[in-house]
């Protein structure tokens, strides 16, 4: 798991918790170069097999202040 400008994890209690920021592309035309999408991603060790749960959500994030908040994350 790397950690960059755009993208960070942290152990948590269950698991791993990972974060990234993209441009937020749409299906049809140009990106109008301000929308962002947050992935919040979990990552858990369930009955012997690491289980990926993940949600997004549009805003913006970068790895230089408070890691988001574990109650954004997908349980």
């Amino acid at each position: 798991m790397a950690s960059a400008l755009k993208s960070g994890w942290k152990e948590a209690r269950d698991g791993f918790l990972l974060v990234s920021c993209a441009p937020d592309f749409p299906a049809k035309g140009e990106w109008d170069g301000e929308t962002f999408r947050v992935s919040y991603r979990r990552l858990k060790l369930q009955d012997g097999q690491w289980r990926l749960t993940e949600r997004s959500a549009r805003g913006f994030w970068e790895n230089e202040g408070d890691f988001p908040a574990e109650r954004l994350f997908p349980k």
